[in-house]
């Protein structure tokens, strides 16, 4: 692998890089292996934030029933998106959540904030459960 730097003009600067691989690069196990990886962090991180987001709901609300977290499901939207949803089916869910019209100023409940806290305790395992995947991808790579 080479890099060198290159003035064409007094205003740009070139950059160019070449790379020569052997190896899991040159024959696509890399590829593969970086698929697997986003997948399976993907996953992980959707599914864990529908298990945080039922907690967060049986804690929260003051009148718990099983309705409101039964209907949390994870849909596989596209090749690199996954969707934790209720598919609509809970009555009153913006409400809820803090996020309906009738909420703060128009009366004194501001919501339970769920969904909110769901998605900041799902950010902060983020990058250790990253960090803990790559290892092994990497190592996977290397052999």
């Amino acid at each position: 692998m080479g890099a060198r730097s290159e003035r064409t003009r007094c205003d740009v600067s070139e950059i160019r890089v070449e790379f020569h691989a052997h190896g899991p690069l040159s024959d696509r196990r890399a590829d593969r292996i970086a698929r697997e990886f986003t997948d399976d962090l993907r996953t992980d991180l959707a599914l864990g934030h529908g298990v945080i987001l039922v907690g967060e709901m049986q804690r929260a609300f003051k009148h718990p029933r099983p309705h409101y977290w039964t209907t949390i499901d994870v849909v596989h939207r596209s090749a690199n998106t996954d969707v934790i949803t209720d598919h609509g089916s809970v009555k009153y869910n913006y409400w809820l959540a803090g996020r309906g019209s009738r909420n703060f100023p128009v009366t004194r409940f501001g919501g339970y904030r769920h969904w909110e806290n769901a998605d900041r305790r799902t950010k902060a395992r983020f990058w250790p459960l990253a960090q803990q995947k790559m290892h092994r991808a990497l190592a996977r790579m290397e052999g």
